[in-house]
């Protein structure tokens, strides 16, 4: 009978009896592909899938699993762009999910990780082939013992990024700084760097890997990008520069929230739990440009999300649109059964209680956040809340001009948007294509009113600062003269501005004036 293969509507499809799986891998013995003898006249001793005859004979029954890797070792687009049908064939014949390849010792993830190559294979073909062996139970740490690569160097290697999303998301990231001794123990983004494979560079940072690694000549990736005369080359390799260079930065930003991690005994990739609600798994932890503080994004087990990884056009992480979400740090908890069951009674009893209050309430125009995911209750301004046009102090070191008060779609609880006097913001008064105010690009920053101080309290501070310090010059000045005996130690002001005692001693934590400027004492 005919049937259509890949859009060849003449190549009959020989049907047979499938052989049974063996339950151990085997390498399979150097094989030439099995060429028909029309293409061998033409001295041609590749296989032609284009050819009828050829494409008849991998059909056959009699076609072996050595003569079909040898079709899968042919980099070129027309063997690669079937390496989906190419691979099923291999499987026909019983072939383990994780045999090898007797003259290059590379398994079917292996061929498949790198035939979405631009300008040789079909991406979209290559991830459904990954994905079915690895369905199957392929081994996505299985190295080739020629080049000591996995099938996630391979990706890298060859750029496509699709594929190497689904490799991490197998492996739960645990491998996403493997390193390779053939590329002097770097890991997957030092080949990503020497390739200049961009795509799968920008994914890798996305979702964790280390950008400061170093390999054994002790270089980073960003020491690992090629010198090129060519122009096209020198535009992709600054582009990468630059990404590297940006992704160094925000891992310095992102230390505190490493701590953080540590402290609540978490790792990039655990399973948690999002507000005692959602399953998932841990895909980023950091600052973001959508608002201040430590936030955590979360790849769910259920498409109940809000978004991909990205927010405002800036990609944390990847994942499958509506499976992701963005929450605070202190929504996040360890993932196991005990935890669960007590994080879902602590929420369906929180429910109760609000059901009950919600009586005297009109909350019928309540709706939903968007951004996050995160289901949360009315937030309510708090007691000394500052009016729009205000002049205020963030984090205590930036000033600015109040310019929005109120509730966010990117947050929970009341939010101040400040037009800063300084370009030392993250936004131009809009997050994620929502305008709350207008400033300019850098100029704006959003933060909780606990962040947020008037610059006449401050004032105030510095005024009595100065107050003290006036005084102690009088009292200075009438010691001179006098013959009053100084107080015993023990009755000493304790008032840390006060210097009449000798040498004031800063120590940690207490508030300070550093250039006008209010801050807090810290030891580096």
């Amino acid at each position: 009978m005919n049937n259509v293969i890949n859009g060849d509507s003449h190549f009959e499809v020989v049907d047979f009896s499938l052989p049974q799986e063996r339950n151990v891998a085997k390498i399979h013995p150097v094989s030439e592909p099995n060429v028909c003898s029309n293409c061998l006249q033409e001295q041609s001793q590749q296989f032609n899938p284009d050819c009828h005859l050829c494409f008849q004979l991998l059909l056959e029954p009699s076609t072996s699993i050595s003569e079909i890797f040898a079709i899968l070792r042919q980099w070129n687009s027309e063997s690669q762009s079937r390496i989906l049908l190419l691979t099923e064939e291999i499987l026909k014949r019983g072939a383990h999910i994780n045999d090898r390849d007797g003259l290059t010792d590379m398994t079917l993830l292996h061929y498949a990780s790198r035939s979405g190559a631009e300008g040789v294979g079909n991406v979209e073909t290559s991830c459904q082939t990954v994905q079915l062996v690895l369905e199957r139970g392929a081994d996505v740490y299985i190295r080739c013992r020629w080049t000591n690569m996995a099938a996630i160097h391979y990706a890298a290697f060859f750029d496509v990024a699709p594929v190497l999303q689904l490799l991490l998301k197998a492996s739960d990231s645990i491998d996403i700084d493997a390193p390779c001794s053939i590329y002097e123990n770097g890991g997957p983004l030092h080949i990503a760097a020497i390739n200049l494979s961009i795509e799968c560079a920008r994914l890798l940072i996305a979702m964790g890997a280390d950008c400061t690694l170093k390999d054994d000549l002790g270089r980073i990736p960003f020491n690992c990008i090629p010198e090129t005369t060519s122009e096209d080359l020198k535009e992709k390799a600054e582009r990468l520069r630059l990404l590297l260079r940006e992704a160094i930065a925000q891992m310095n930003d992102r230390i505190p929230s490493k701590v953080t991690l540590q402290s609540l005994g978490l790792k990039i990739g655990d399973k948690v739990i999002v507000g005692g609600v959602k399953s998932g798994t841990l895909r980023f932890c950091g600052t973001t440009q959508f608002a201040q503080g430590i936030w955590a994004g979360i790849e769910l087990d259920e498409p109940v999300g809000k978004n991909d990884g990205s927010i405002g056009g800036v990609t944390y992480f990847h994942c499958s649109k509506e499976y992701g979400i963005f929450a605070p740090i202190s929504k996040i908890t360890k993932y196991n059964d005990e935890a669960r069951t007590n994080s879902a009674c602590s929420n369906r009893k929180s429910s109760c209680s609000s059901n009950v209050q919600s009586s005297k309430l009109d909350v019928s125009h309540v709706t939903a956040k968007v951004d996050t995911g995160l289901r949360v209750a009315r937030s309510y301004p708090p007691t000394d809340c500052y009016k729009v046009g205000e002049r205020v102090i963030v984090a205590g070191k930036k000033s600015g001009t109040l310019r929005f008060s109120g509730t966010t779609e990117f947050a929970s609880g009341w939010w101040y948007g400040i037009e800063l006097d300084h370009p030392l913001g993250r936004n131009d008064g809009s997050v994620n294509g929502k305008a709350y105010f207008v400033c300019k690009p850098n100029f704006g920053v959003f933060a909780p009113s606990s962040k947020v101080k008037r610059i006449e309290q401050i004032t105030t501070l510095k005024e009595q600062n100065t107050d003290l310090g006036s005084a102690n010059n009088s009292s200075q000045n009438m010691n001179r003269g006098s013959t009053i005996k100084a107080r015993p130690s023990s009755f000493k002001s304790r008032n840390p501005f006060d210097t009449s005692a000798g040498e004031m001693k800063v120590q940690e934590g207490m508030t300070v004036l550093c250039n006008n400027e209010l801050g807090i004492k810290i030891n580096l």
